[in-house]
């Protein structure tokens, strides 16, 4: 029986280490960049309501940790799935997590409603690995297509 003690806690470390790795999912984003990128590991912070524009009216976290995170008119900021105004996404605001050098740090996407469904093309919860050039990096025009 003292076997099992063994046998279950690297049962647990295998699950645990798979259910972590299967949650990101790797991105393709258009258009293409020619120059170097990097790949980063990001996930969702905000869903953008409204018509996006430049420049972008959104302001990022800053560097020194205090949210500063907002949206003026017309856009609006919506953290959670709200399908009554699926129709109103525009993009998304994600925010890098890897590598650890640009972690804390924005990454923003227009949404080109190739799906009908915005919650399921960035969803909560879910990271996403994604090659970007770096000058794309806390840009908040939007440029990336999701």
């Amino acid at each position: 029986m003292r076997w099992l003690a063994p046998v279950f806690v690297a049962f647990l470390l295998c699950a645990c280490t798979t259910e972590k790795t299967s949650r990101v999912e790797r991105r393709t984003v258009t258009p293409v960049f020619a120059g170097p990128k990097i790949a980063v590991t990001c996930e969702l912070r905000y869903y953008v309501l409204g018509q996006l524009k430049e420049p972008s009216s959104l302001s990022v976290i800053a560097k020194d940790g205090k949210d500063t995170d907002r949206a003026d008119a017309p856009t609006g900021l919506l953290q959670e799935p709200d399908h009554d105004l699926a129709w109103a996404v525009g993009g998304f605001v994600l925010r890098i997590i890897e590598p650890p050098d640009y972690a804390g740090q924005t990454l923003t996407a227009h949404w080109d409603h190739d799906s009908p469904d915005p919650f399921k093309a960035c969803a909560p919860g879910k990271r996403y690995l994604v090659d970007v050039p770096p000058s794309l990096i806390n840009d908040t025009r939007y440029k990336l297509c999701w």
